[in-house]
C-alpha cells in the first residue's frame, strides 16, 4: 500500500494521510479474510485515533486501533496489530513500524512527509484547522462585561483575550457563535448622564455635587 501521489495529497496533513492508510489497511485485511467481516462496521473505524508518543524514540505517532478491534475480531490485539503493520510497511510516508506492549502500533514517518503540513497550511490559508463537529450548533458567548461606570483592570484584558480565543475556536469547529457584551440598565444610565454633563457649563465643584456613587472622579475627568 502506498500513499496517494496526486497533487491533492500534498494538501493533506501527515496524520490525516496516516489515519486514512490505517483505515484502508483494515479494509484490505477484511477483504483478504485476515480479519473478520464484522469489523467493517466497528465504531472504532469511524475515527482512527492517533497520539503523539511522549518518548520520540517510540515514533511520530501511535495508535491503539488493534486493541479497540480485538473484542469484535475475536483475536489477540497484538496479532491484529501485526496484520495492520504488515499492510502499512509499503506506504511511502512510513519509515518504520514497531509493535509495543499488548498491541500498540508505533509509527515513524519519513522526514519529507512533515513538509505536507506546510503545504496544507498554504493551500487552506485561514481555513486550515477548521472542522464541522459543531456544525448546526448555535452558541451565545458572553465575556468581559466590564462595568462602564469604573475603570478597566487587568482582569478585563485577560478575559477579553480568553473569550475572543474561545469564540474563534468554536467558530473553527463549525458553530454559529453570537458574541455578547452586556451593559446593565444602570450602567447605560450612568453613561448617558456623563455624556450630558460633558455639554453642561458646570464648574468643577458643581460637578462633584451632581455626581455621587461608585464612579471615580479621576476616571470621570477623562470624559469631561
Amino acid at each position: 500500500m502506498s500513499a496517494r501521489n496526486s497533487p491533492d495529497s500534498l494538501e493533506i496533513a501527515p496524520h490525516e494521510l496516516l489515519a486514512a492508510a490505517i483505515l484502508e489497511a483494515v479494509k484490505v485485511a477484511v477483504a483478504k479474510g485476515d480479519l473478520p467481516a464484522q469489523l467493517s462496521s466497528n465504531a472504532a473505524l469511524d475515527e482512527i485515533t492517533l497520539e503523539r508518543p511522549k518518548n520520540r524514540d517510540h515514533g511520530d505517532y501511535a495508535t491503539s486501533i488493534a486493541l479497540a478491534l480485538a473484542k469484535s475480531a475475536g483475536k489477540p490485539p497484538r496479532q491484529i496489530a501485526e496484520i495492520i503493520a504488515g499492510l502499512l510497511k509499503s506506504n511511502e510516508i512510513i519509515e518504520r513500524i514497531d509493535i509495543a506492549g499488548p498491541g500498540f502500533i508505533n509509527i515513524t514517518l519519513v522526514k519529507a512527509s512533515q513538509g505536507a503540513v506546510v503545504n496544507a497550511i498554504f493551500a487552506q490559508g485561514e481555513k486550515y484547522g477548521e472542522v464541522k463537529i459543531l456544525s448546526g450548533v448555535k452558541i451565545n458567548l458572553e465575556f468581559i462585561s466590564a462595568n462602564p461606570t469604573g475603570p478597566l483592570h487587568l482582569g478585563h484584558t485577560r478575559w477579553a483575550a480568553v473569550g475572543d480565543a474561545l469564540a474563534r475556536v468554536l467558530i473553527a469547529g463549525g458553530a454559529k457563535v453570537l458574541v455578547s457584551f452586556i451593559l446593565t440598565i444602570v450602567a447605560i444610565r450612568w453613561i448617558s448622564l456623563v455624556h450630558h454633563l460633558q455639554h453642561l457649563p458646570l464648574a468643577r465643584p458643581s460637578l462633584k455635587m451632581v455626581i455621587k456613587g461608585n464612579i471615580s472622579m479621576s476616571w470621570l475627568k477623562k470624559f469631561s
